[in-house]
């Protein structure tokens, strides 16, 4: 971030219009309600800010974890499992499909009732409890959001190979503890 006051003050009123909007739209998609998504939404700027960015990471990657985070506190706080989250199979990227067949889970994902998504994104806080920020992000997108090991990838400055790697440990660390 800059130095003055007043440059540090432009700079995220920026990044708050430029992503803003995305991590409403994400917040709500996990908490389905507007107003707690607000919440979570100036509570995630709020936590970035704390965080002292100095731009290690693109902004977008820092802010999606955050959001992330504070919407898995949000729902851990509600407390009830409602069950959606209890098969984890880590879905690899099809190598030779096209981009439209790869982003089938992700339209299948956005057609899910609202409520049904809500439920997995509840469990799924459960489950990632005691689990870095990295996998939390990772967890969601890909089960609840139902977004390709590529597509996360990308969105977290990782490669592929990482994102199906952590997310397999995740997956065999849930089954280790409902033994």
């Amino acid at each position: 971030m800059s130095s003055s006051p007043e440059a540090q003050r432009a700079e995220v009123e920026a990044i708050y219009r430029r992503y803003g909007p995305m991590l409403f739209r994400r917040c709500r998609s996990l908490l389905g309600s507007d107003a707690e998504a607000q919440d979570c939404l100036q509570d995630t700027f709020v936590g970035f800010l704390k965080g002292n960015w100095r731009g290690e990471a693109q902004p977008l990657t820092v802010l999606y974890r955050v959001a992330t985070n504070q919407a898995i506190d949000r729902l851990r706080k509600r407390g009830r499992w409602h069950g959606r989250a209890s098969e984890l199979a880590v879905r690899e990227d099809e190598p030779d499909a096209t981009v439209e067949e790869q982003g089938a889970g992700w339209a299948s994902r956005q057609t899910m009732a609202e409520t049904e998504r809500v439920e997995w994104a509840h469990d799924l806080a459960f489950l990632t409890k005691g689990e870095d920020d990295f996998t939390m992000t990772a967890a969601t997108m890909h089960w609840v959001e139902g977004h390709t090991l590529e597509e996360i990838a990308q969105t977290l400055g990782v490669t592929r190979k990482t994102v199906s790697a952590r997310l397999t440990r995740f997956s065999e660390r849930v089954a280790e503890r409902k033994k």
